[in-house]
């Protein structure tokens, strides 16, 4: 069906092209945040729409219709930038310009189109496929409309698509790390706020289940965190494009030295029964078995040289750099810099921790993610939690605080294996080091880097005694 309010022209268009635009109706927008790019009439005319829907509008452009700054929205005056649509559930975009960026980041629910243009100026932003190849008149996005569903990361023994039909509820918490990130560490500190004992009433796993794994049936963790009457905190190896973003949650993402978790996670995959992860899971047994593994200094360069896709292979660099990537474009602590307008809410709150930080301050550390997280601790209680989160402490219960309840790490203890920072530059030259800077380099904005590498460019070292991951 073609919207009765698209111009006569635009749905001449659409007949002669052989395409069909559905109108989105019924979409609940009630405090979503909703950004819109472009500040002339069209965007006017949709923004007001938008504010009576009861969304929270963002409207991003260099020149803003008086009538638009008048509504209850949130101005940014300058050019689109990446990162604008972090924690967007909705964008619309009224320039071309602005129409190539969303087209490329999530489902099309429906496009305004303005008079024809040539199909060069337009083939990157259809499949040539949608549209007639016989004609040289192809229609421009003029108004494109877009609704952000979150992309399906999988392997063999996780799928982002459980989180489907996940109730959130107000002050969930959501730990969302690389594998070898420091995980668990963070899974011990929230339960530690949050019981403020370090006598935890159940095993970690159980207290903090990993929604993704397959190992686990996914109505059995549902059902398991449906019952818990405490603050939540659920674990999740997937970047933050790839679950929910609810208002009422926050999102912690730690991040940490990309050499040292290809380190740790070179060891983890030693401790591993992958025989029996893969009749857990159901995968069929490779052909001709698996190839043995290098040594640790060459698979950490066979490693960092990758090219595999984030969406192939999380736990590549690439893949890592990107889970980071995609945090701090929409984090709000550490708080962005500030760009002169105010940002469109603090929901939800997406806090990013450096693994180096609770290495080397572990106490202030938690006691600023009780500050962020709203959690009031008697002073009396802080030593005794602290305590309970160090790596000595965690090794030594390794048992009831590994994530492992389908027995498949070969040994629990081994899965603490070092607790400090450094190992990667270790065992690379410096010429291998700055082949891995070279790479991040173009991975990654400058600003994620300096706080994730914290100039370990400078040489190796840099050791720091602390907890786990």
């Amino acid at each position: 069906m073609i919207a009765k309010d698209f111009p006569a022209y635009t749905r001449k268009i659409l007949r002669d092209h052989g395409r069909a635009v559905g109108y989105p109706v019924e979409i609940d927008l009630n405090d979503r945040l909703v950004v819109v790019v472009g500040g002339g009439a069209i965007a006017l005319r949709r923004v007001r729409r938008l504010v009576e829907s009861g969304a929270r509008v963002m409207v991003v452009a260099p020149e803003i219709l008086d009538g638009l700054a008048e509504l209850p929205v949130t101005v940014r005056r300058r050019r689109y930038r990446d990162g604008d649509l972090a924690g967007a559930w909705l964008a619309h975009a009224a320039t071309d310009g602005a129409a190539v960026r969303f087209l490329e980041r999530a489902p099309t629910i429906y496009w305004h189109l303005s008079p024809p243009m040539r199909l060069p100026e337009l083939n990157n932003l259809l499949p040539p496929q949608e549209w007639n190849s016989n004609t040289e008149q192809y229609p421009a996005v003029d108004y494109a409309c877009r609704v952000f569903t979150p992309v399906r990361y999988s392997s063999e023994d996780e799928d982002s698509a459980r989180w489907e039909g996940f109730a959130f509820r107000p002050g969930d918490i959501v730990i969302s790390t690389r594998s070898k990130s420091g995980t668990t560490w963070m899974q011990m500190i929230c339960a530690l706020l949050v019981f403020q004992t370090p006598e935890l009433p159940a095993p970690l796993g159980t207290l903090s289940p990993w929604l993704d794994w397959l190992i686990t049936p996914r109505d059995q963790v549902f059902a398991r965190l449906e019952a818990q009457s405490h603050r939540r905190f659920i674990k999740t190896h997937t970047p933050l494009d790839g679950i929910p973003l609810d208002p009422r949650a926050t999102y912690i993402v730690v991040g940490r030295h990309p050499l040292d978790l290809a380190v740790s996670l070179y060891h983890q995959g030693d401790n591993i029964n992958r025989e029996l992860v893969r009749k857990l899971t159901g995968q069929p047994e490779p052909e001709g078995g698996r190839p043995p593994r290098p040594g640790l200094h060459d698979w950490v360069v066979s490693w960092v040289e990758s090219q595999d896709r984030p969406d192939d292979q999380l736990d590549s660099l690439a893949g890592v750099i990107w889970h980071l990537s995609d945090a701090w474009a929409r984090r709000t602590s550490p708080r962005p810099a500030a760009d002169g307008q105010p940002g469109p809410g603090q929901s939800p709150e997406v806090v990013l921790v450096h693994y180096d930080d609770l290495c080397a301050d572990l106490d202030g550390q938690m006691r600023h993610l009780a500050g962020l997280l709203g959690i009031a601790v008697p002073e009396s209680a802080w030593p005794g939690l602290v305590r309970a989160a160090t790596f000595d402490q965690m090794r030594a219960r390794a048992k009831a605080q590994v994530p492992d309840p389908a027995g498949v790490l070969k040994d629990p203890a081994a899965f603490f294996r070092r607790g400090c920072s450094g190992a990667g530059h270790e065992i690379l030259t410096s010429a291998e080091c700055a082949r891995y800077y070279a790479r991040t380099a173009r991975l990654a904005p400058p600003d994620l880097l300096d706080w994730l590498h914290r100039g370990s460019q400078a040489g190796p070292g840099w050791l720091e005694s602390a907890a786990a991951g």
